[in-house]
């Protein structure tokens, strides 16, 4: 998280050094956000499949560590590529000369930036529990049976265990078994993942329309409706049964309404 701190820092100040038209680093903001979600799409969407699928013949900690290392791999590639294709235009002016301290005494004035330091601990807080609760209530409370049928309606099982030609069996999509020999597969990962999918589609759909909603109603009015949305979604989980598959659709396309969005 420290290494992820250094580097998203200076990424996220990017935009602010590139152009100083408003409207162009809104603009940039926008694209870095869709795309954000696109990456988090298909990292959400393939890498409990690539676990379970690393892990085969080994244990589950070896598949986490080989597809971990597949995305950090991939995340190297395009931080070098981001650094060779963009440049920084704007040169910050520098017009009163502080010391650390002084800048630092200067922040908890700022009543603003305590609102936004409270409100980043909380969401990322949020989310850290969510993702952690959603993965163990997938793998530990839901019902495999009800989970299975679901997957096999769009065509992602089969009955023999040997792999599967194709480029979804490639990348774990494909639960290899039948109803009664689910205990041990991986279709609470390619569930899983696929509520993943739908709820990082979801987000996409909604930062797109974030700006045209901001304007409208105001930032403050979306950010309130956001969470509340996202609270209804993660209450109404409670709620449900183990087997209500289909009901988990709709709780988790809510909750990607508190994501931050770039309203700025």
């Amino acid at each position: 998280m420290t290494l992820y701190s250094m580097n998203n820092m200076p990424y996220s100040a990017l935009g602010g050094v590139m152009t100083g038209d408003l409207n162009e680093r809104t603009k940039l903001n926008s694209y870095r956000f869709v795309s954000v979600n696109i990456a988090q799409f298909i990292v959400g969407g393939f890498t409990l499949p690539l676990v379970a699928k690393f892990a085969v013949g080994h244990d589950r900690a070896h598949g986490w560590q080989m597809t971990m290392t597949l995305w950090a791999v991939v995340c190297l590639v395009l931080f070098v590529v981001t650094f060779l294709t963009t440049k920084e235009r704007i040169k910050p002016v520098v017009e009163v000369k502080s010391t650390p301290k002084q800048d630092f005494v200067d922040l908890l004035k700022n009543h603003p930036w305590i609102a936004l330091v409270c409100y980043t601990v909380f969401h990322f807080g949020m989310l850290s529990y969510r993702g952690g609760a959603h993965y163990n209530y997938y793998h530990h409370y839901a019902d495999k049976s009800a989970m299975f049928d679901f997957v096999a309606a769009m065509g992602l099982t089969t009955p023999d265990l040997a792999a599967q030609p194709g480029i979804l069996d490639w990348l774990g999509y494909i639960v290899h078994g039948t109803r009664d020999t689910i205990a041990n597969s991986n279709v609470a990962d390619v569930f899983n993942s696929i509520v993943n999918m739908a709820g990082f589609a979801t987000t996409i759909v909604v930062i797109m329309l974030s700006a045209g909603l901001s304007g409208k109603y105001g930032k403050r009015t979306v950010a309130l409706v956001g969470f509340s949305l996202s609270a209804l979604a993660a209450f109404a989980m409670y709620l449900l049964p183990p087997t209500a598959v289909g009901a988990w659709w709709p709780c988790r396309s809510w909750a990607p309404w508190s994501t931050p969005r770039p309203l700025r």
